[in-house]
């Protein structure tokens, strides 16, 4: 008789499981087994056959164990016994960062752009509670106040030297920045939308009233969640005869999401190992 995937899913988890009690101590084996049985809980059973467990899941538990308020954490390397203590056929990408949305679009988008293979995908959320240094305290259960976090473990083709995993790392550090500005600016970007209406009724520019009108209901449909904000840019225009010019240097102040400068919130730091 065939075995259903989820009872396939089952086992593998309950044999890294067995690995947790055999080689860690009591109340270290207590914590991880908790974080395992998380991690791999919405995994897809596909995603499960050929993936080290243990050796993945322990290595993103290390992973886990500091990090900063909005640091992103990403890791790229090819596994091996004798460094890692775990081995793949695949070379791997493991990330910790604020939950948030658009997270496994961005980084699955990345690694097509590169020309990768995506061999599984493992993304759980976990609550945590960390001391004032980002150290870990302590695993919560979901229904628990306490702050979420992504994981992202992926694998995909392997690489033969470290180079272009540490070039990956870099790409992978822009593309989640990117995102973190998106969504930390996402109400500021609407806000302006509909400041930039109230203006156009209030000092309406000298031009036909349709175009007005229409260029209004644009702003006011793509503001009514329709449209998904990434980033905004504010220039001044210098009108001289028929032709209006951009100015060469937006103000820092008036770029928002993806749009304002690298390292322009300070609530966003990056790391890569």
């Amino acid at each position: 008789m065939a075995v259903k995937p989820e009872e396939a899913k089952a086992a593998l988890v309950e044999k890294a499981i067995a690995h947790v009690r055999e080689r860690l101590p009591g109340p270290q084996a207590s914590d991880v087994e908790r974080f395992v049985r998380s991690y791999y809980a919405d995994a897809a059973p596909v995603d499960l056959a050929e993936l080290d467990l243990y050796g993945a899941a322990l290595a993103h538990w290390h992973c886990l164990q500091r990090r900063r308020p909005g640091e992103v954490k990403v890791h790229a390397y090819t596994p091996t016994l004798e460094e890692h203590g775990w081995q793949s056929t695949h070379s791997v990408v493991e990330i910790v960062t604020d939950d948030m949305p658009f997270l496994v679009d961005s980084v699955a988008m990345a690694l097509t752009r590169r020309g990768s293979a995506i061999h599984a995908f493992v993304h759980p959320i976990v609550k945590v509670r960390r001391d004032g240094d980002g150290r870990l305290l302590e695993l919560l259960p979901w229904e628990a106040e306490g702050f979420a976090e992504s994981l992202i473990h992926v694998e995909i083709d392997r690489q033969a030297e470290q180079a272009p995993l540490d070039e990956l790392a870099a790409e992978l550090q822009r593309v989640l920045a990117d995102v973190h500005a998106a969504v930390e600016d996402w109400p500021t970007m609407r806000e302006r939308v509909r400041a930039i209406v109230a203006e156009l009724d209030e000092r309406p520019p000298p031009i036909d009233p349709d175009d007005l009108a229409e260029a209004k209901a644009l702003l006011e449909w793509m503001n009514d969640d329709r449209f998904t904000f990434l980033g905004y840019r504010e220039y001044e225009l210098h009108v001289s005869g028929s032709c209006a010019k951009r100015s060469g240097s937006p103000s820092p102040t008036a770029s928002r999401g993806s749009r304002r400068k690298r390292g322009g919130s300070p609530g966003s730091r990056t790391s890569s190992t």
